[in-house]
């Protein structure tokens, strides 16, 4: 299920008021569960109740999704799309 997505002018009324992290702070995470791979888009949606970084990287021709807490930063997990 896709969850409602965040727009420019949403997320930063929430990064200003402290509610997530900035996107370079999730990205900093994220090359910790990398092993290699090219950013090719970054989306900031509302799942049930909670606002959720995902990222896509193309890896050796295949798309990975890295999902992050956009509060805490936790990693959420990977697959493949």
């Amino acid at each position: 299920m896709a969850g409602e997505d965040i727009d420019q002018d949403q997320a930063l009324e929430l990064r200003q008021a402290g509610e997530i992290l900035s996107l370079e702070q999730i990205l900093e995470r994220a090359r910790r569960h990398l092993r290699r791979g090219r950013l090719i888009r970054a989306e900031l949606e509302r799942e049930d109740g909670h606002l959720i970084y995902e990222l896509e990287y193309l890896d050796a021709g295949e798309v990975w999704e890295f999902s992050f807490d956009a509060a805490t930063g936790e990693f959420l997990g990977e697959e493949r799309d």
